[in-house]
């Protein structure tokens, strides 16, 4: 999962987190601006208001692109990552990895085509279902793990929680 400065053209990632296969969050980290970005074009105050992380926070706390490209490189090569944010953490992705100069080598795929891969059309022929599964994946959250939503590591654990409610397994 990406957070970031915006949703406009001049948005850039600011935070990113993901899990291993198994569902636990291996990796967070706030993002320096890179060179090149429009740090304070690009800063929506509204995002800020959604995600609760301060510019002067990325700035003062934020790993080099680089660094953070090569650790998911390290750690997700030749596996498919699924996202939920669509074109949006497609764009933050590959902002990251050109900031930092190198080949992603892994695949991103779409979290929500993956859950229709699981889930029966009885389910999801009935209305409102992803409104009930999305409820009951943040209430584990809130449960287990607490955590602000709009925040890379907790979103991920949502995420996580999402699809174990999904495949009919008890919370972790």
């Amino acid at each position: 999962d990406f957070e970031a400065s915006g949703l406009g053209p001049d948005g850039y990632p600011i935070q990113v987190a993901w899990s291993d296969a198994e569902g636990a969050v291996t990796e967070c980290w706030l993002i320096e601006p890179a060179q090149g970005w429009a740090v304070e074009e690009g800063w929506e105050p509204a995002a800020e208001r959604v995600h609760g992380i301060p510019l002067d926070t990325v700035r003062e706390h934020g790993r080099p692109a680089v660094w953070i490209a090569a650790r998911m490189n390290e750690q997700l090569a030749d596996q498919t990552v699924y996202v939920d944010g669509g074109a949006c953490d497609l764009v933050w992705c590959r902002q990251l990895f050109a900031a930092a100069g190198l080949e992603q080598r892994f695949g991103i795929g779409d979290y929500w085509d993956l859950l229709l891969e699981i889930l029966p059309p009885s389910r999801t022929r009935q209305p409102g279902w992803q409104y009930a599964l999305q409820d009951a994946a943040w209430k584990r959250v809130r449960s287990s793990f607490g955590g602000r939503r709009h925040h890379a590591d907790t979103d991920v654990r949502y995420l996580v929680e999402l699809y174990r409610i999904a495949l009919g397994r008890g919370a972790r």
